[in-house]
């Protein structure tokens, strides 16, 4: 008898229980989706993070808390709820498609490639994405101003473009040529022998994205001047809510020299979107000695459509490797010193206009002294 009254207890206390759980659940149901349908994006944050926090959490929730997040422009912290939800649903469409343009939002573009690949075909249509195809194409052009009685004006030009190789898988090409006029005092123990420094590259880079937050990626460079000179690059990026880590290796033959570079690079984007976000970058280098650079930008939205970036690069400079082995700096003058202005205008859904200047402190590698350069470069980009 006395058993049978601990079991009865033992069963009130769990039915009350579920009870409890019952009305809790019913609670932030109701709440959310008054809020939701109301539009109040910021209460239903805030309540929506606390009945998640009190362990009252259900996809529906995530799903209204991931949309006031994607409202108010956080989109860090709205693929946070749609990764929960992802966990217990791969296939579930609408946390699929935000999450797809939360990435996209945040120039994540790879990863948002990963996510179209689980979207049905019928919405893939409406967003005009297909497995194979081009994503990217444009022109750069700059103009280089050394202030050195003993170097002249240079131009480089640059013709890119990239292509989906299916959802895992993105590349990108480039073609460009960099052009100095012939110098006929470069050599100060030789005035009248000319120095040629004319190159012409070609540059090829893949990244395979197994989910989404891991890449690898991959890159060859060739550069051919008066020799032919060969750079690889072997990397892979991490993706962690407002944190992208990236370690890369680059091995390159230069000028018959042999340079092994190490790159650790963080991007951080604290309001979980591109209206301030920074990037930092460590590289240690090793050729004929050991060499550390260090660069650091900031960068945000100045106004609707319009951003602009601010950067330093402090270090010896000398075929130094930037941007994924996408830029060499092998000039026989060592750069030891940049900063880097640039304001991207998004004219339409497609069209960027990237416009940089750039001021260079450089070591006149005859004479022993410092000078300054100044590049203006112009871009278009048309993302497809």
């Amino acid at each position: 008898m006395v058993n049978r009254n601990y079991l009865l207890i033992f069963l009130m206390l769990i039915c009350g229980k579920l009870q409890a759980q019952e009305n809790d659940y019913q609670r932030a149901d109701s709440i959310s989706t008054v809020l939701y349908e109301a539009g109040n994006w910021q209460a239903l944050i805030d309540s929506g993070k606390n009945f998640i926090r009190t362990k009252n959490d259900f996809p529906a929730l995530r799903l209204r808390l991931a949309y006031a997040f994607f409202i108010n422009q956080k989109y860090t912290e709205a693929l946070q709820q749609y990764d929960a939800i992802l966990a217990g649903n791969s296939y579930h469409q609408t946390a699929r498609l935000y999450a797809y343009w939360c990435n996209l939002y945040l120039n994540r573009f790879a990863a948002a490639d990963y996510h179209a690949s689980f979207i049905d075909q019928n919405t893939l249509s409406n967003l005009h994405l297909k497995k194979f195809g081009l994503t990217v194409a444009g022109l750069e052009s700059s103009l280089k101003l050394p202030e050195d009685v003993t170097r002249n004006n240079a131009v480089y030009t640059r013709v890119f473009a990239g292509n989906r190789l299916g959802w895992h898988l993105q590349a990108e090409h480039s073609v460009a040529y960099y052009n100095q006029e012939n110098q006929e005092r470069f050599y100060p123990q030789n005035p009248n022998q000319k120095y040629d420094p004319d190159q012409y590259e070609i540059y090829e880079k893949l990244n395979y994205q197994f989910n989404p937050k891991l890449s690898l990626l991959g890159a060859y460079h060739f550069l051919k001047n008066e020799r032919s000179n060969h750079i690889a690059l072997l990397g892979l990026k991490y993706i962690q809510n407002k944190v992208e880590l990236q370690a890369d290796v680059n091995y390159a033959n230069i000028d018959q020299t042999s340079i092994f570079q190490y790159n650790a690079k963080l991007n951080w984007y604290p309001l979980g979107n591109l209206n301030f976000y920074t990037i930092t970058r460590g590289v240690l280098q090793h050729s004929n000695s050991n060499q550390f650079i260090f660069s650091q930008l900031f960068g945000g939205k100045i106004m609707k459509n319009s951003w602009a970036e601010t950067s330093v690069t402090f270090g010896q400079q000398d075929n130094y490797l930037e941007y994924d082995a996408l830029y060499i700096y092998n000039s026989a003058d060592v750069t030891t010193f940049r900063n880097t202005e640039t304001i991207y205008i998004r004219l339409n859904a497609h069209l960027l206009l990237p416009l940089t200047y750039m001021f260079e402190q450089k070591n006149n590698v005859f004479f022993n002294r410092y000078y300054n350069q100044h590049s203006i470069t112009a871009a278009i980009l048309w993302r497809f």
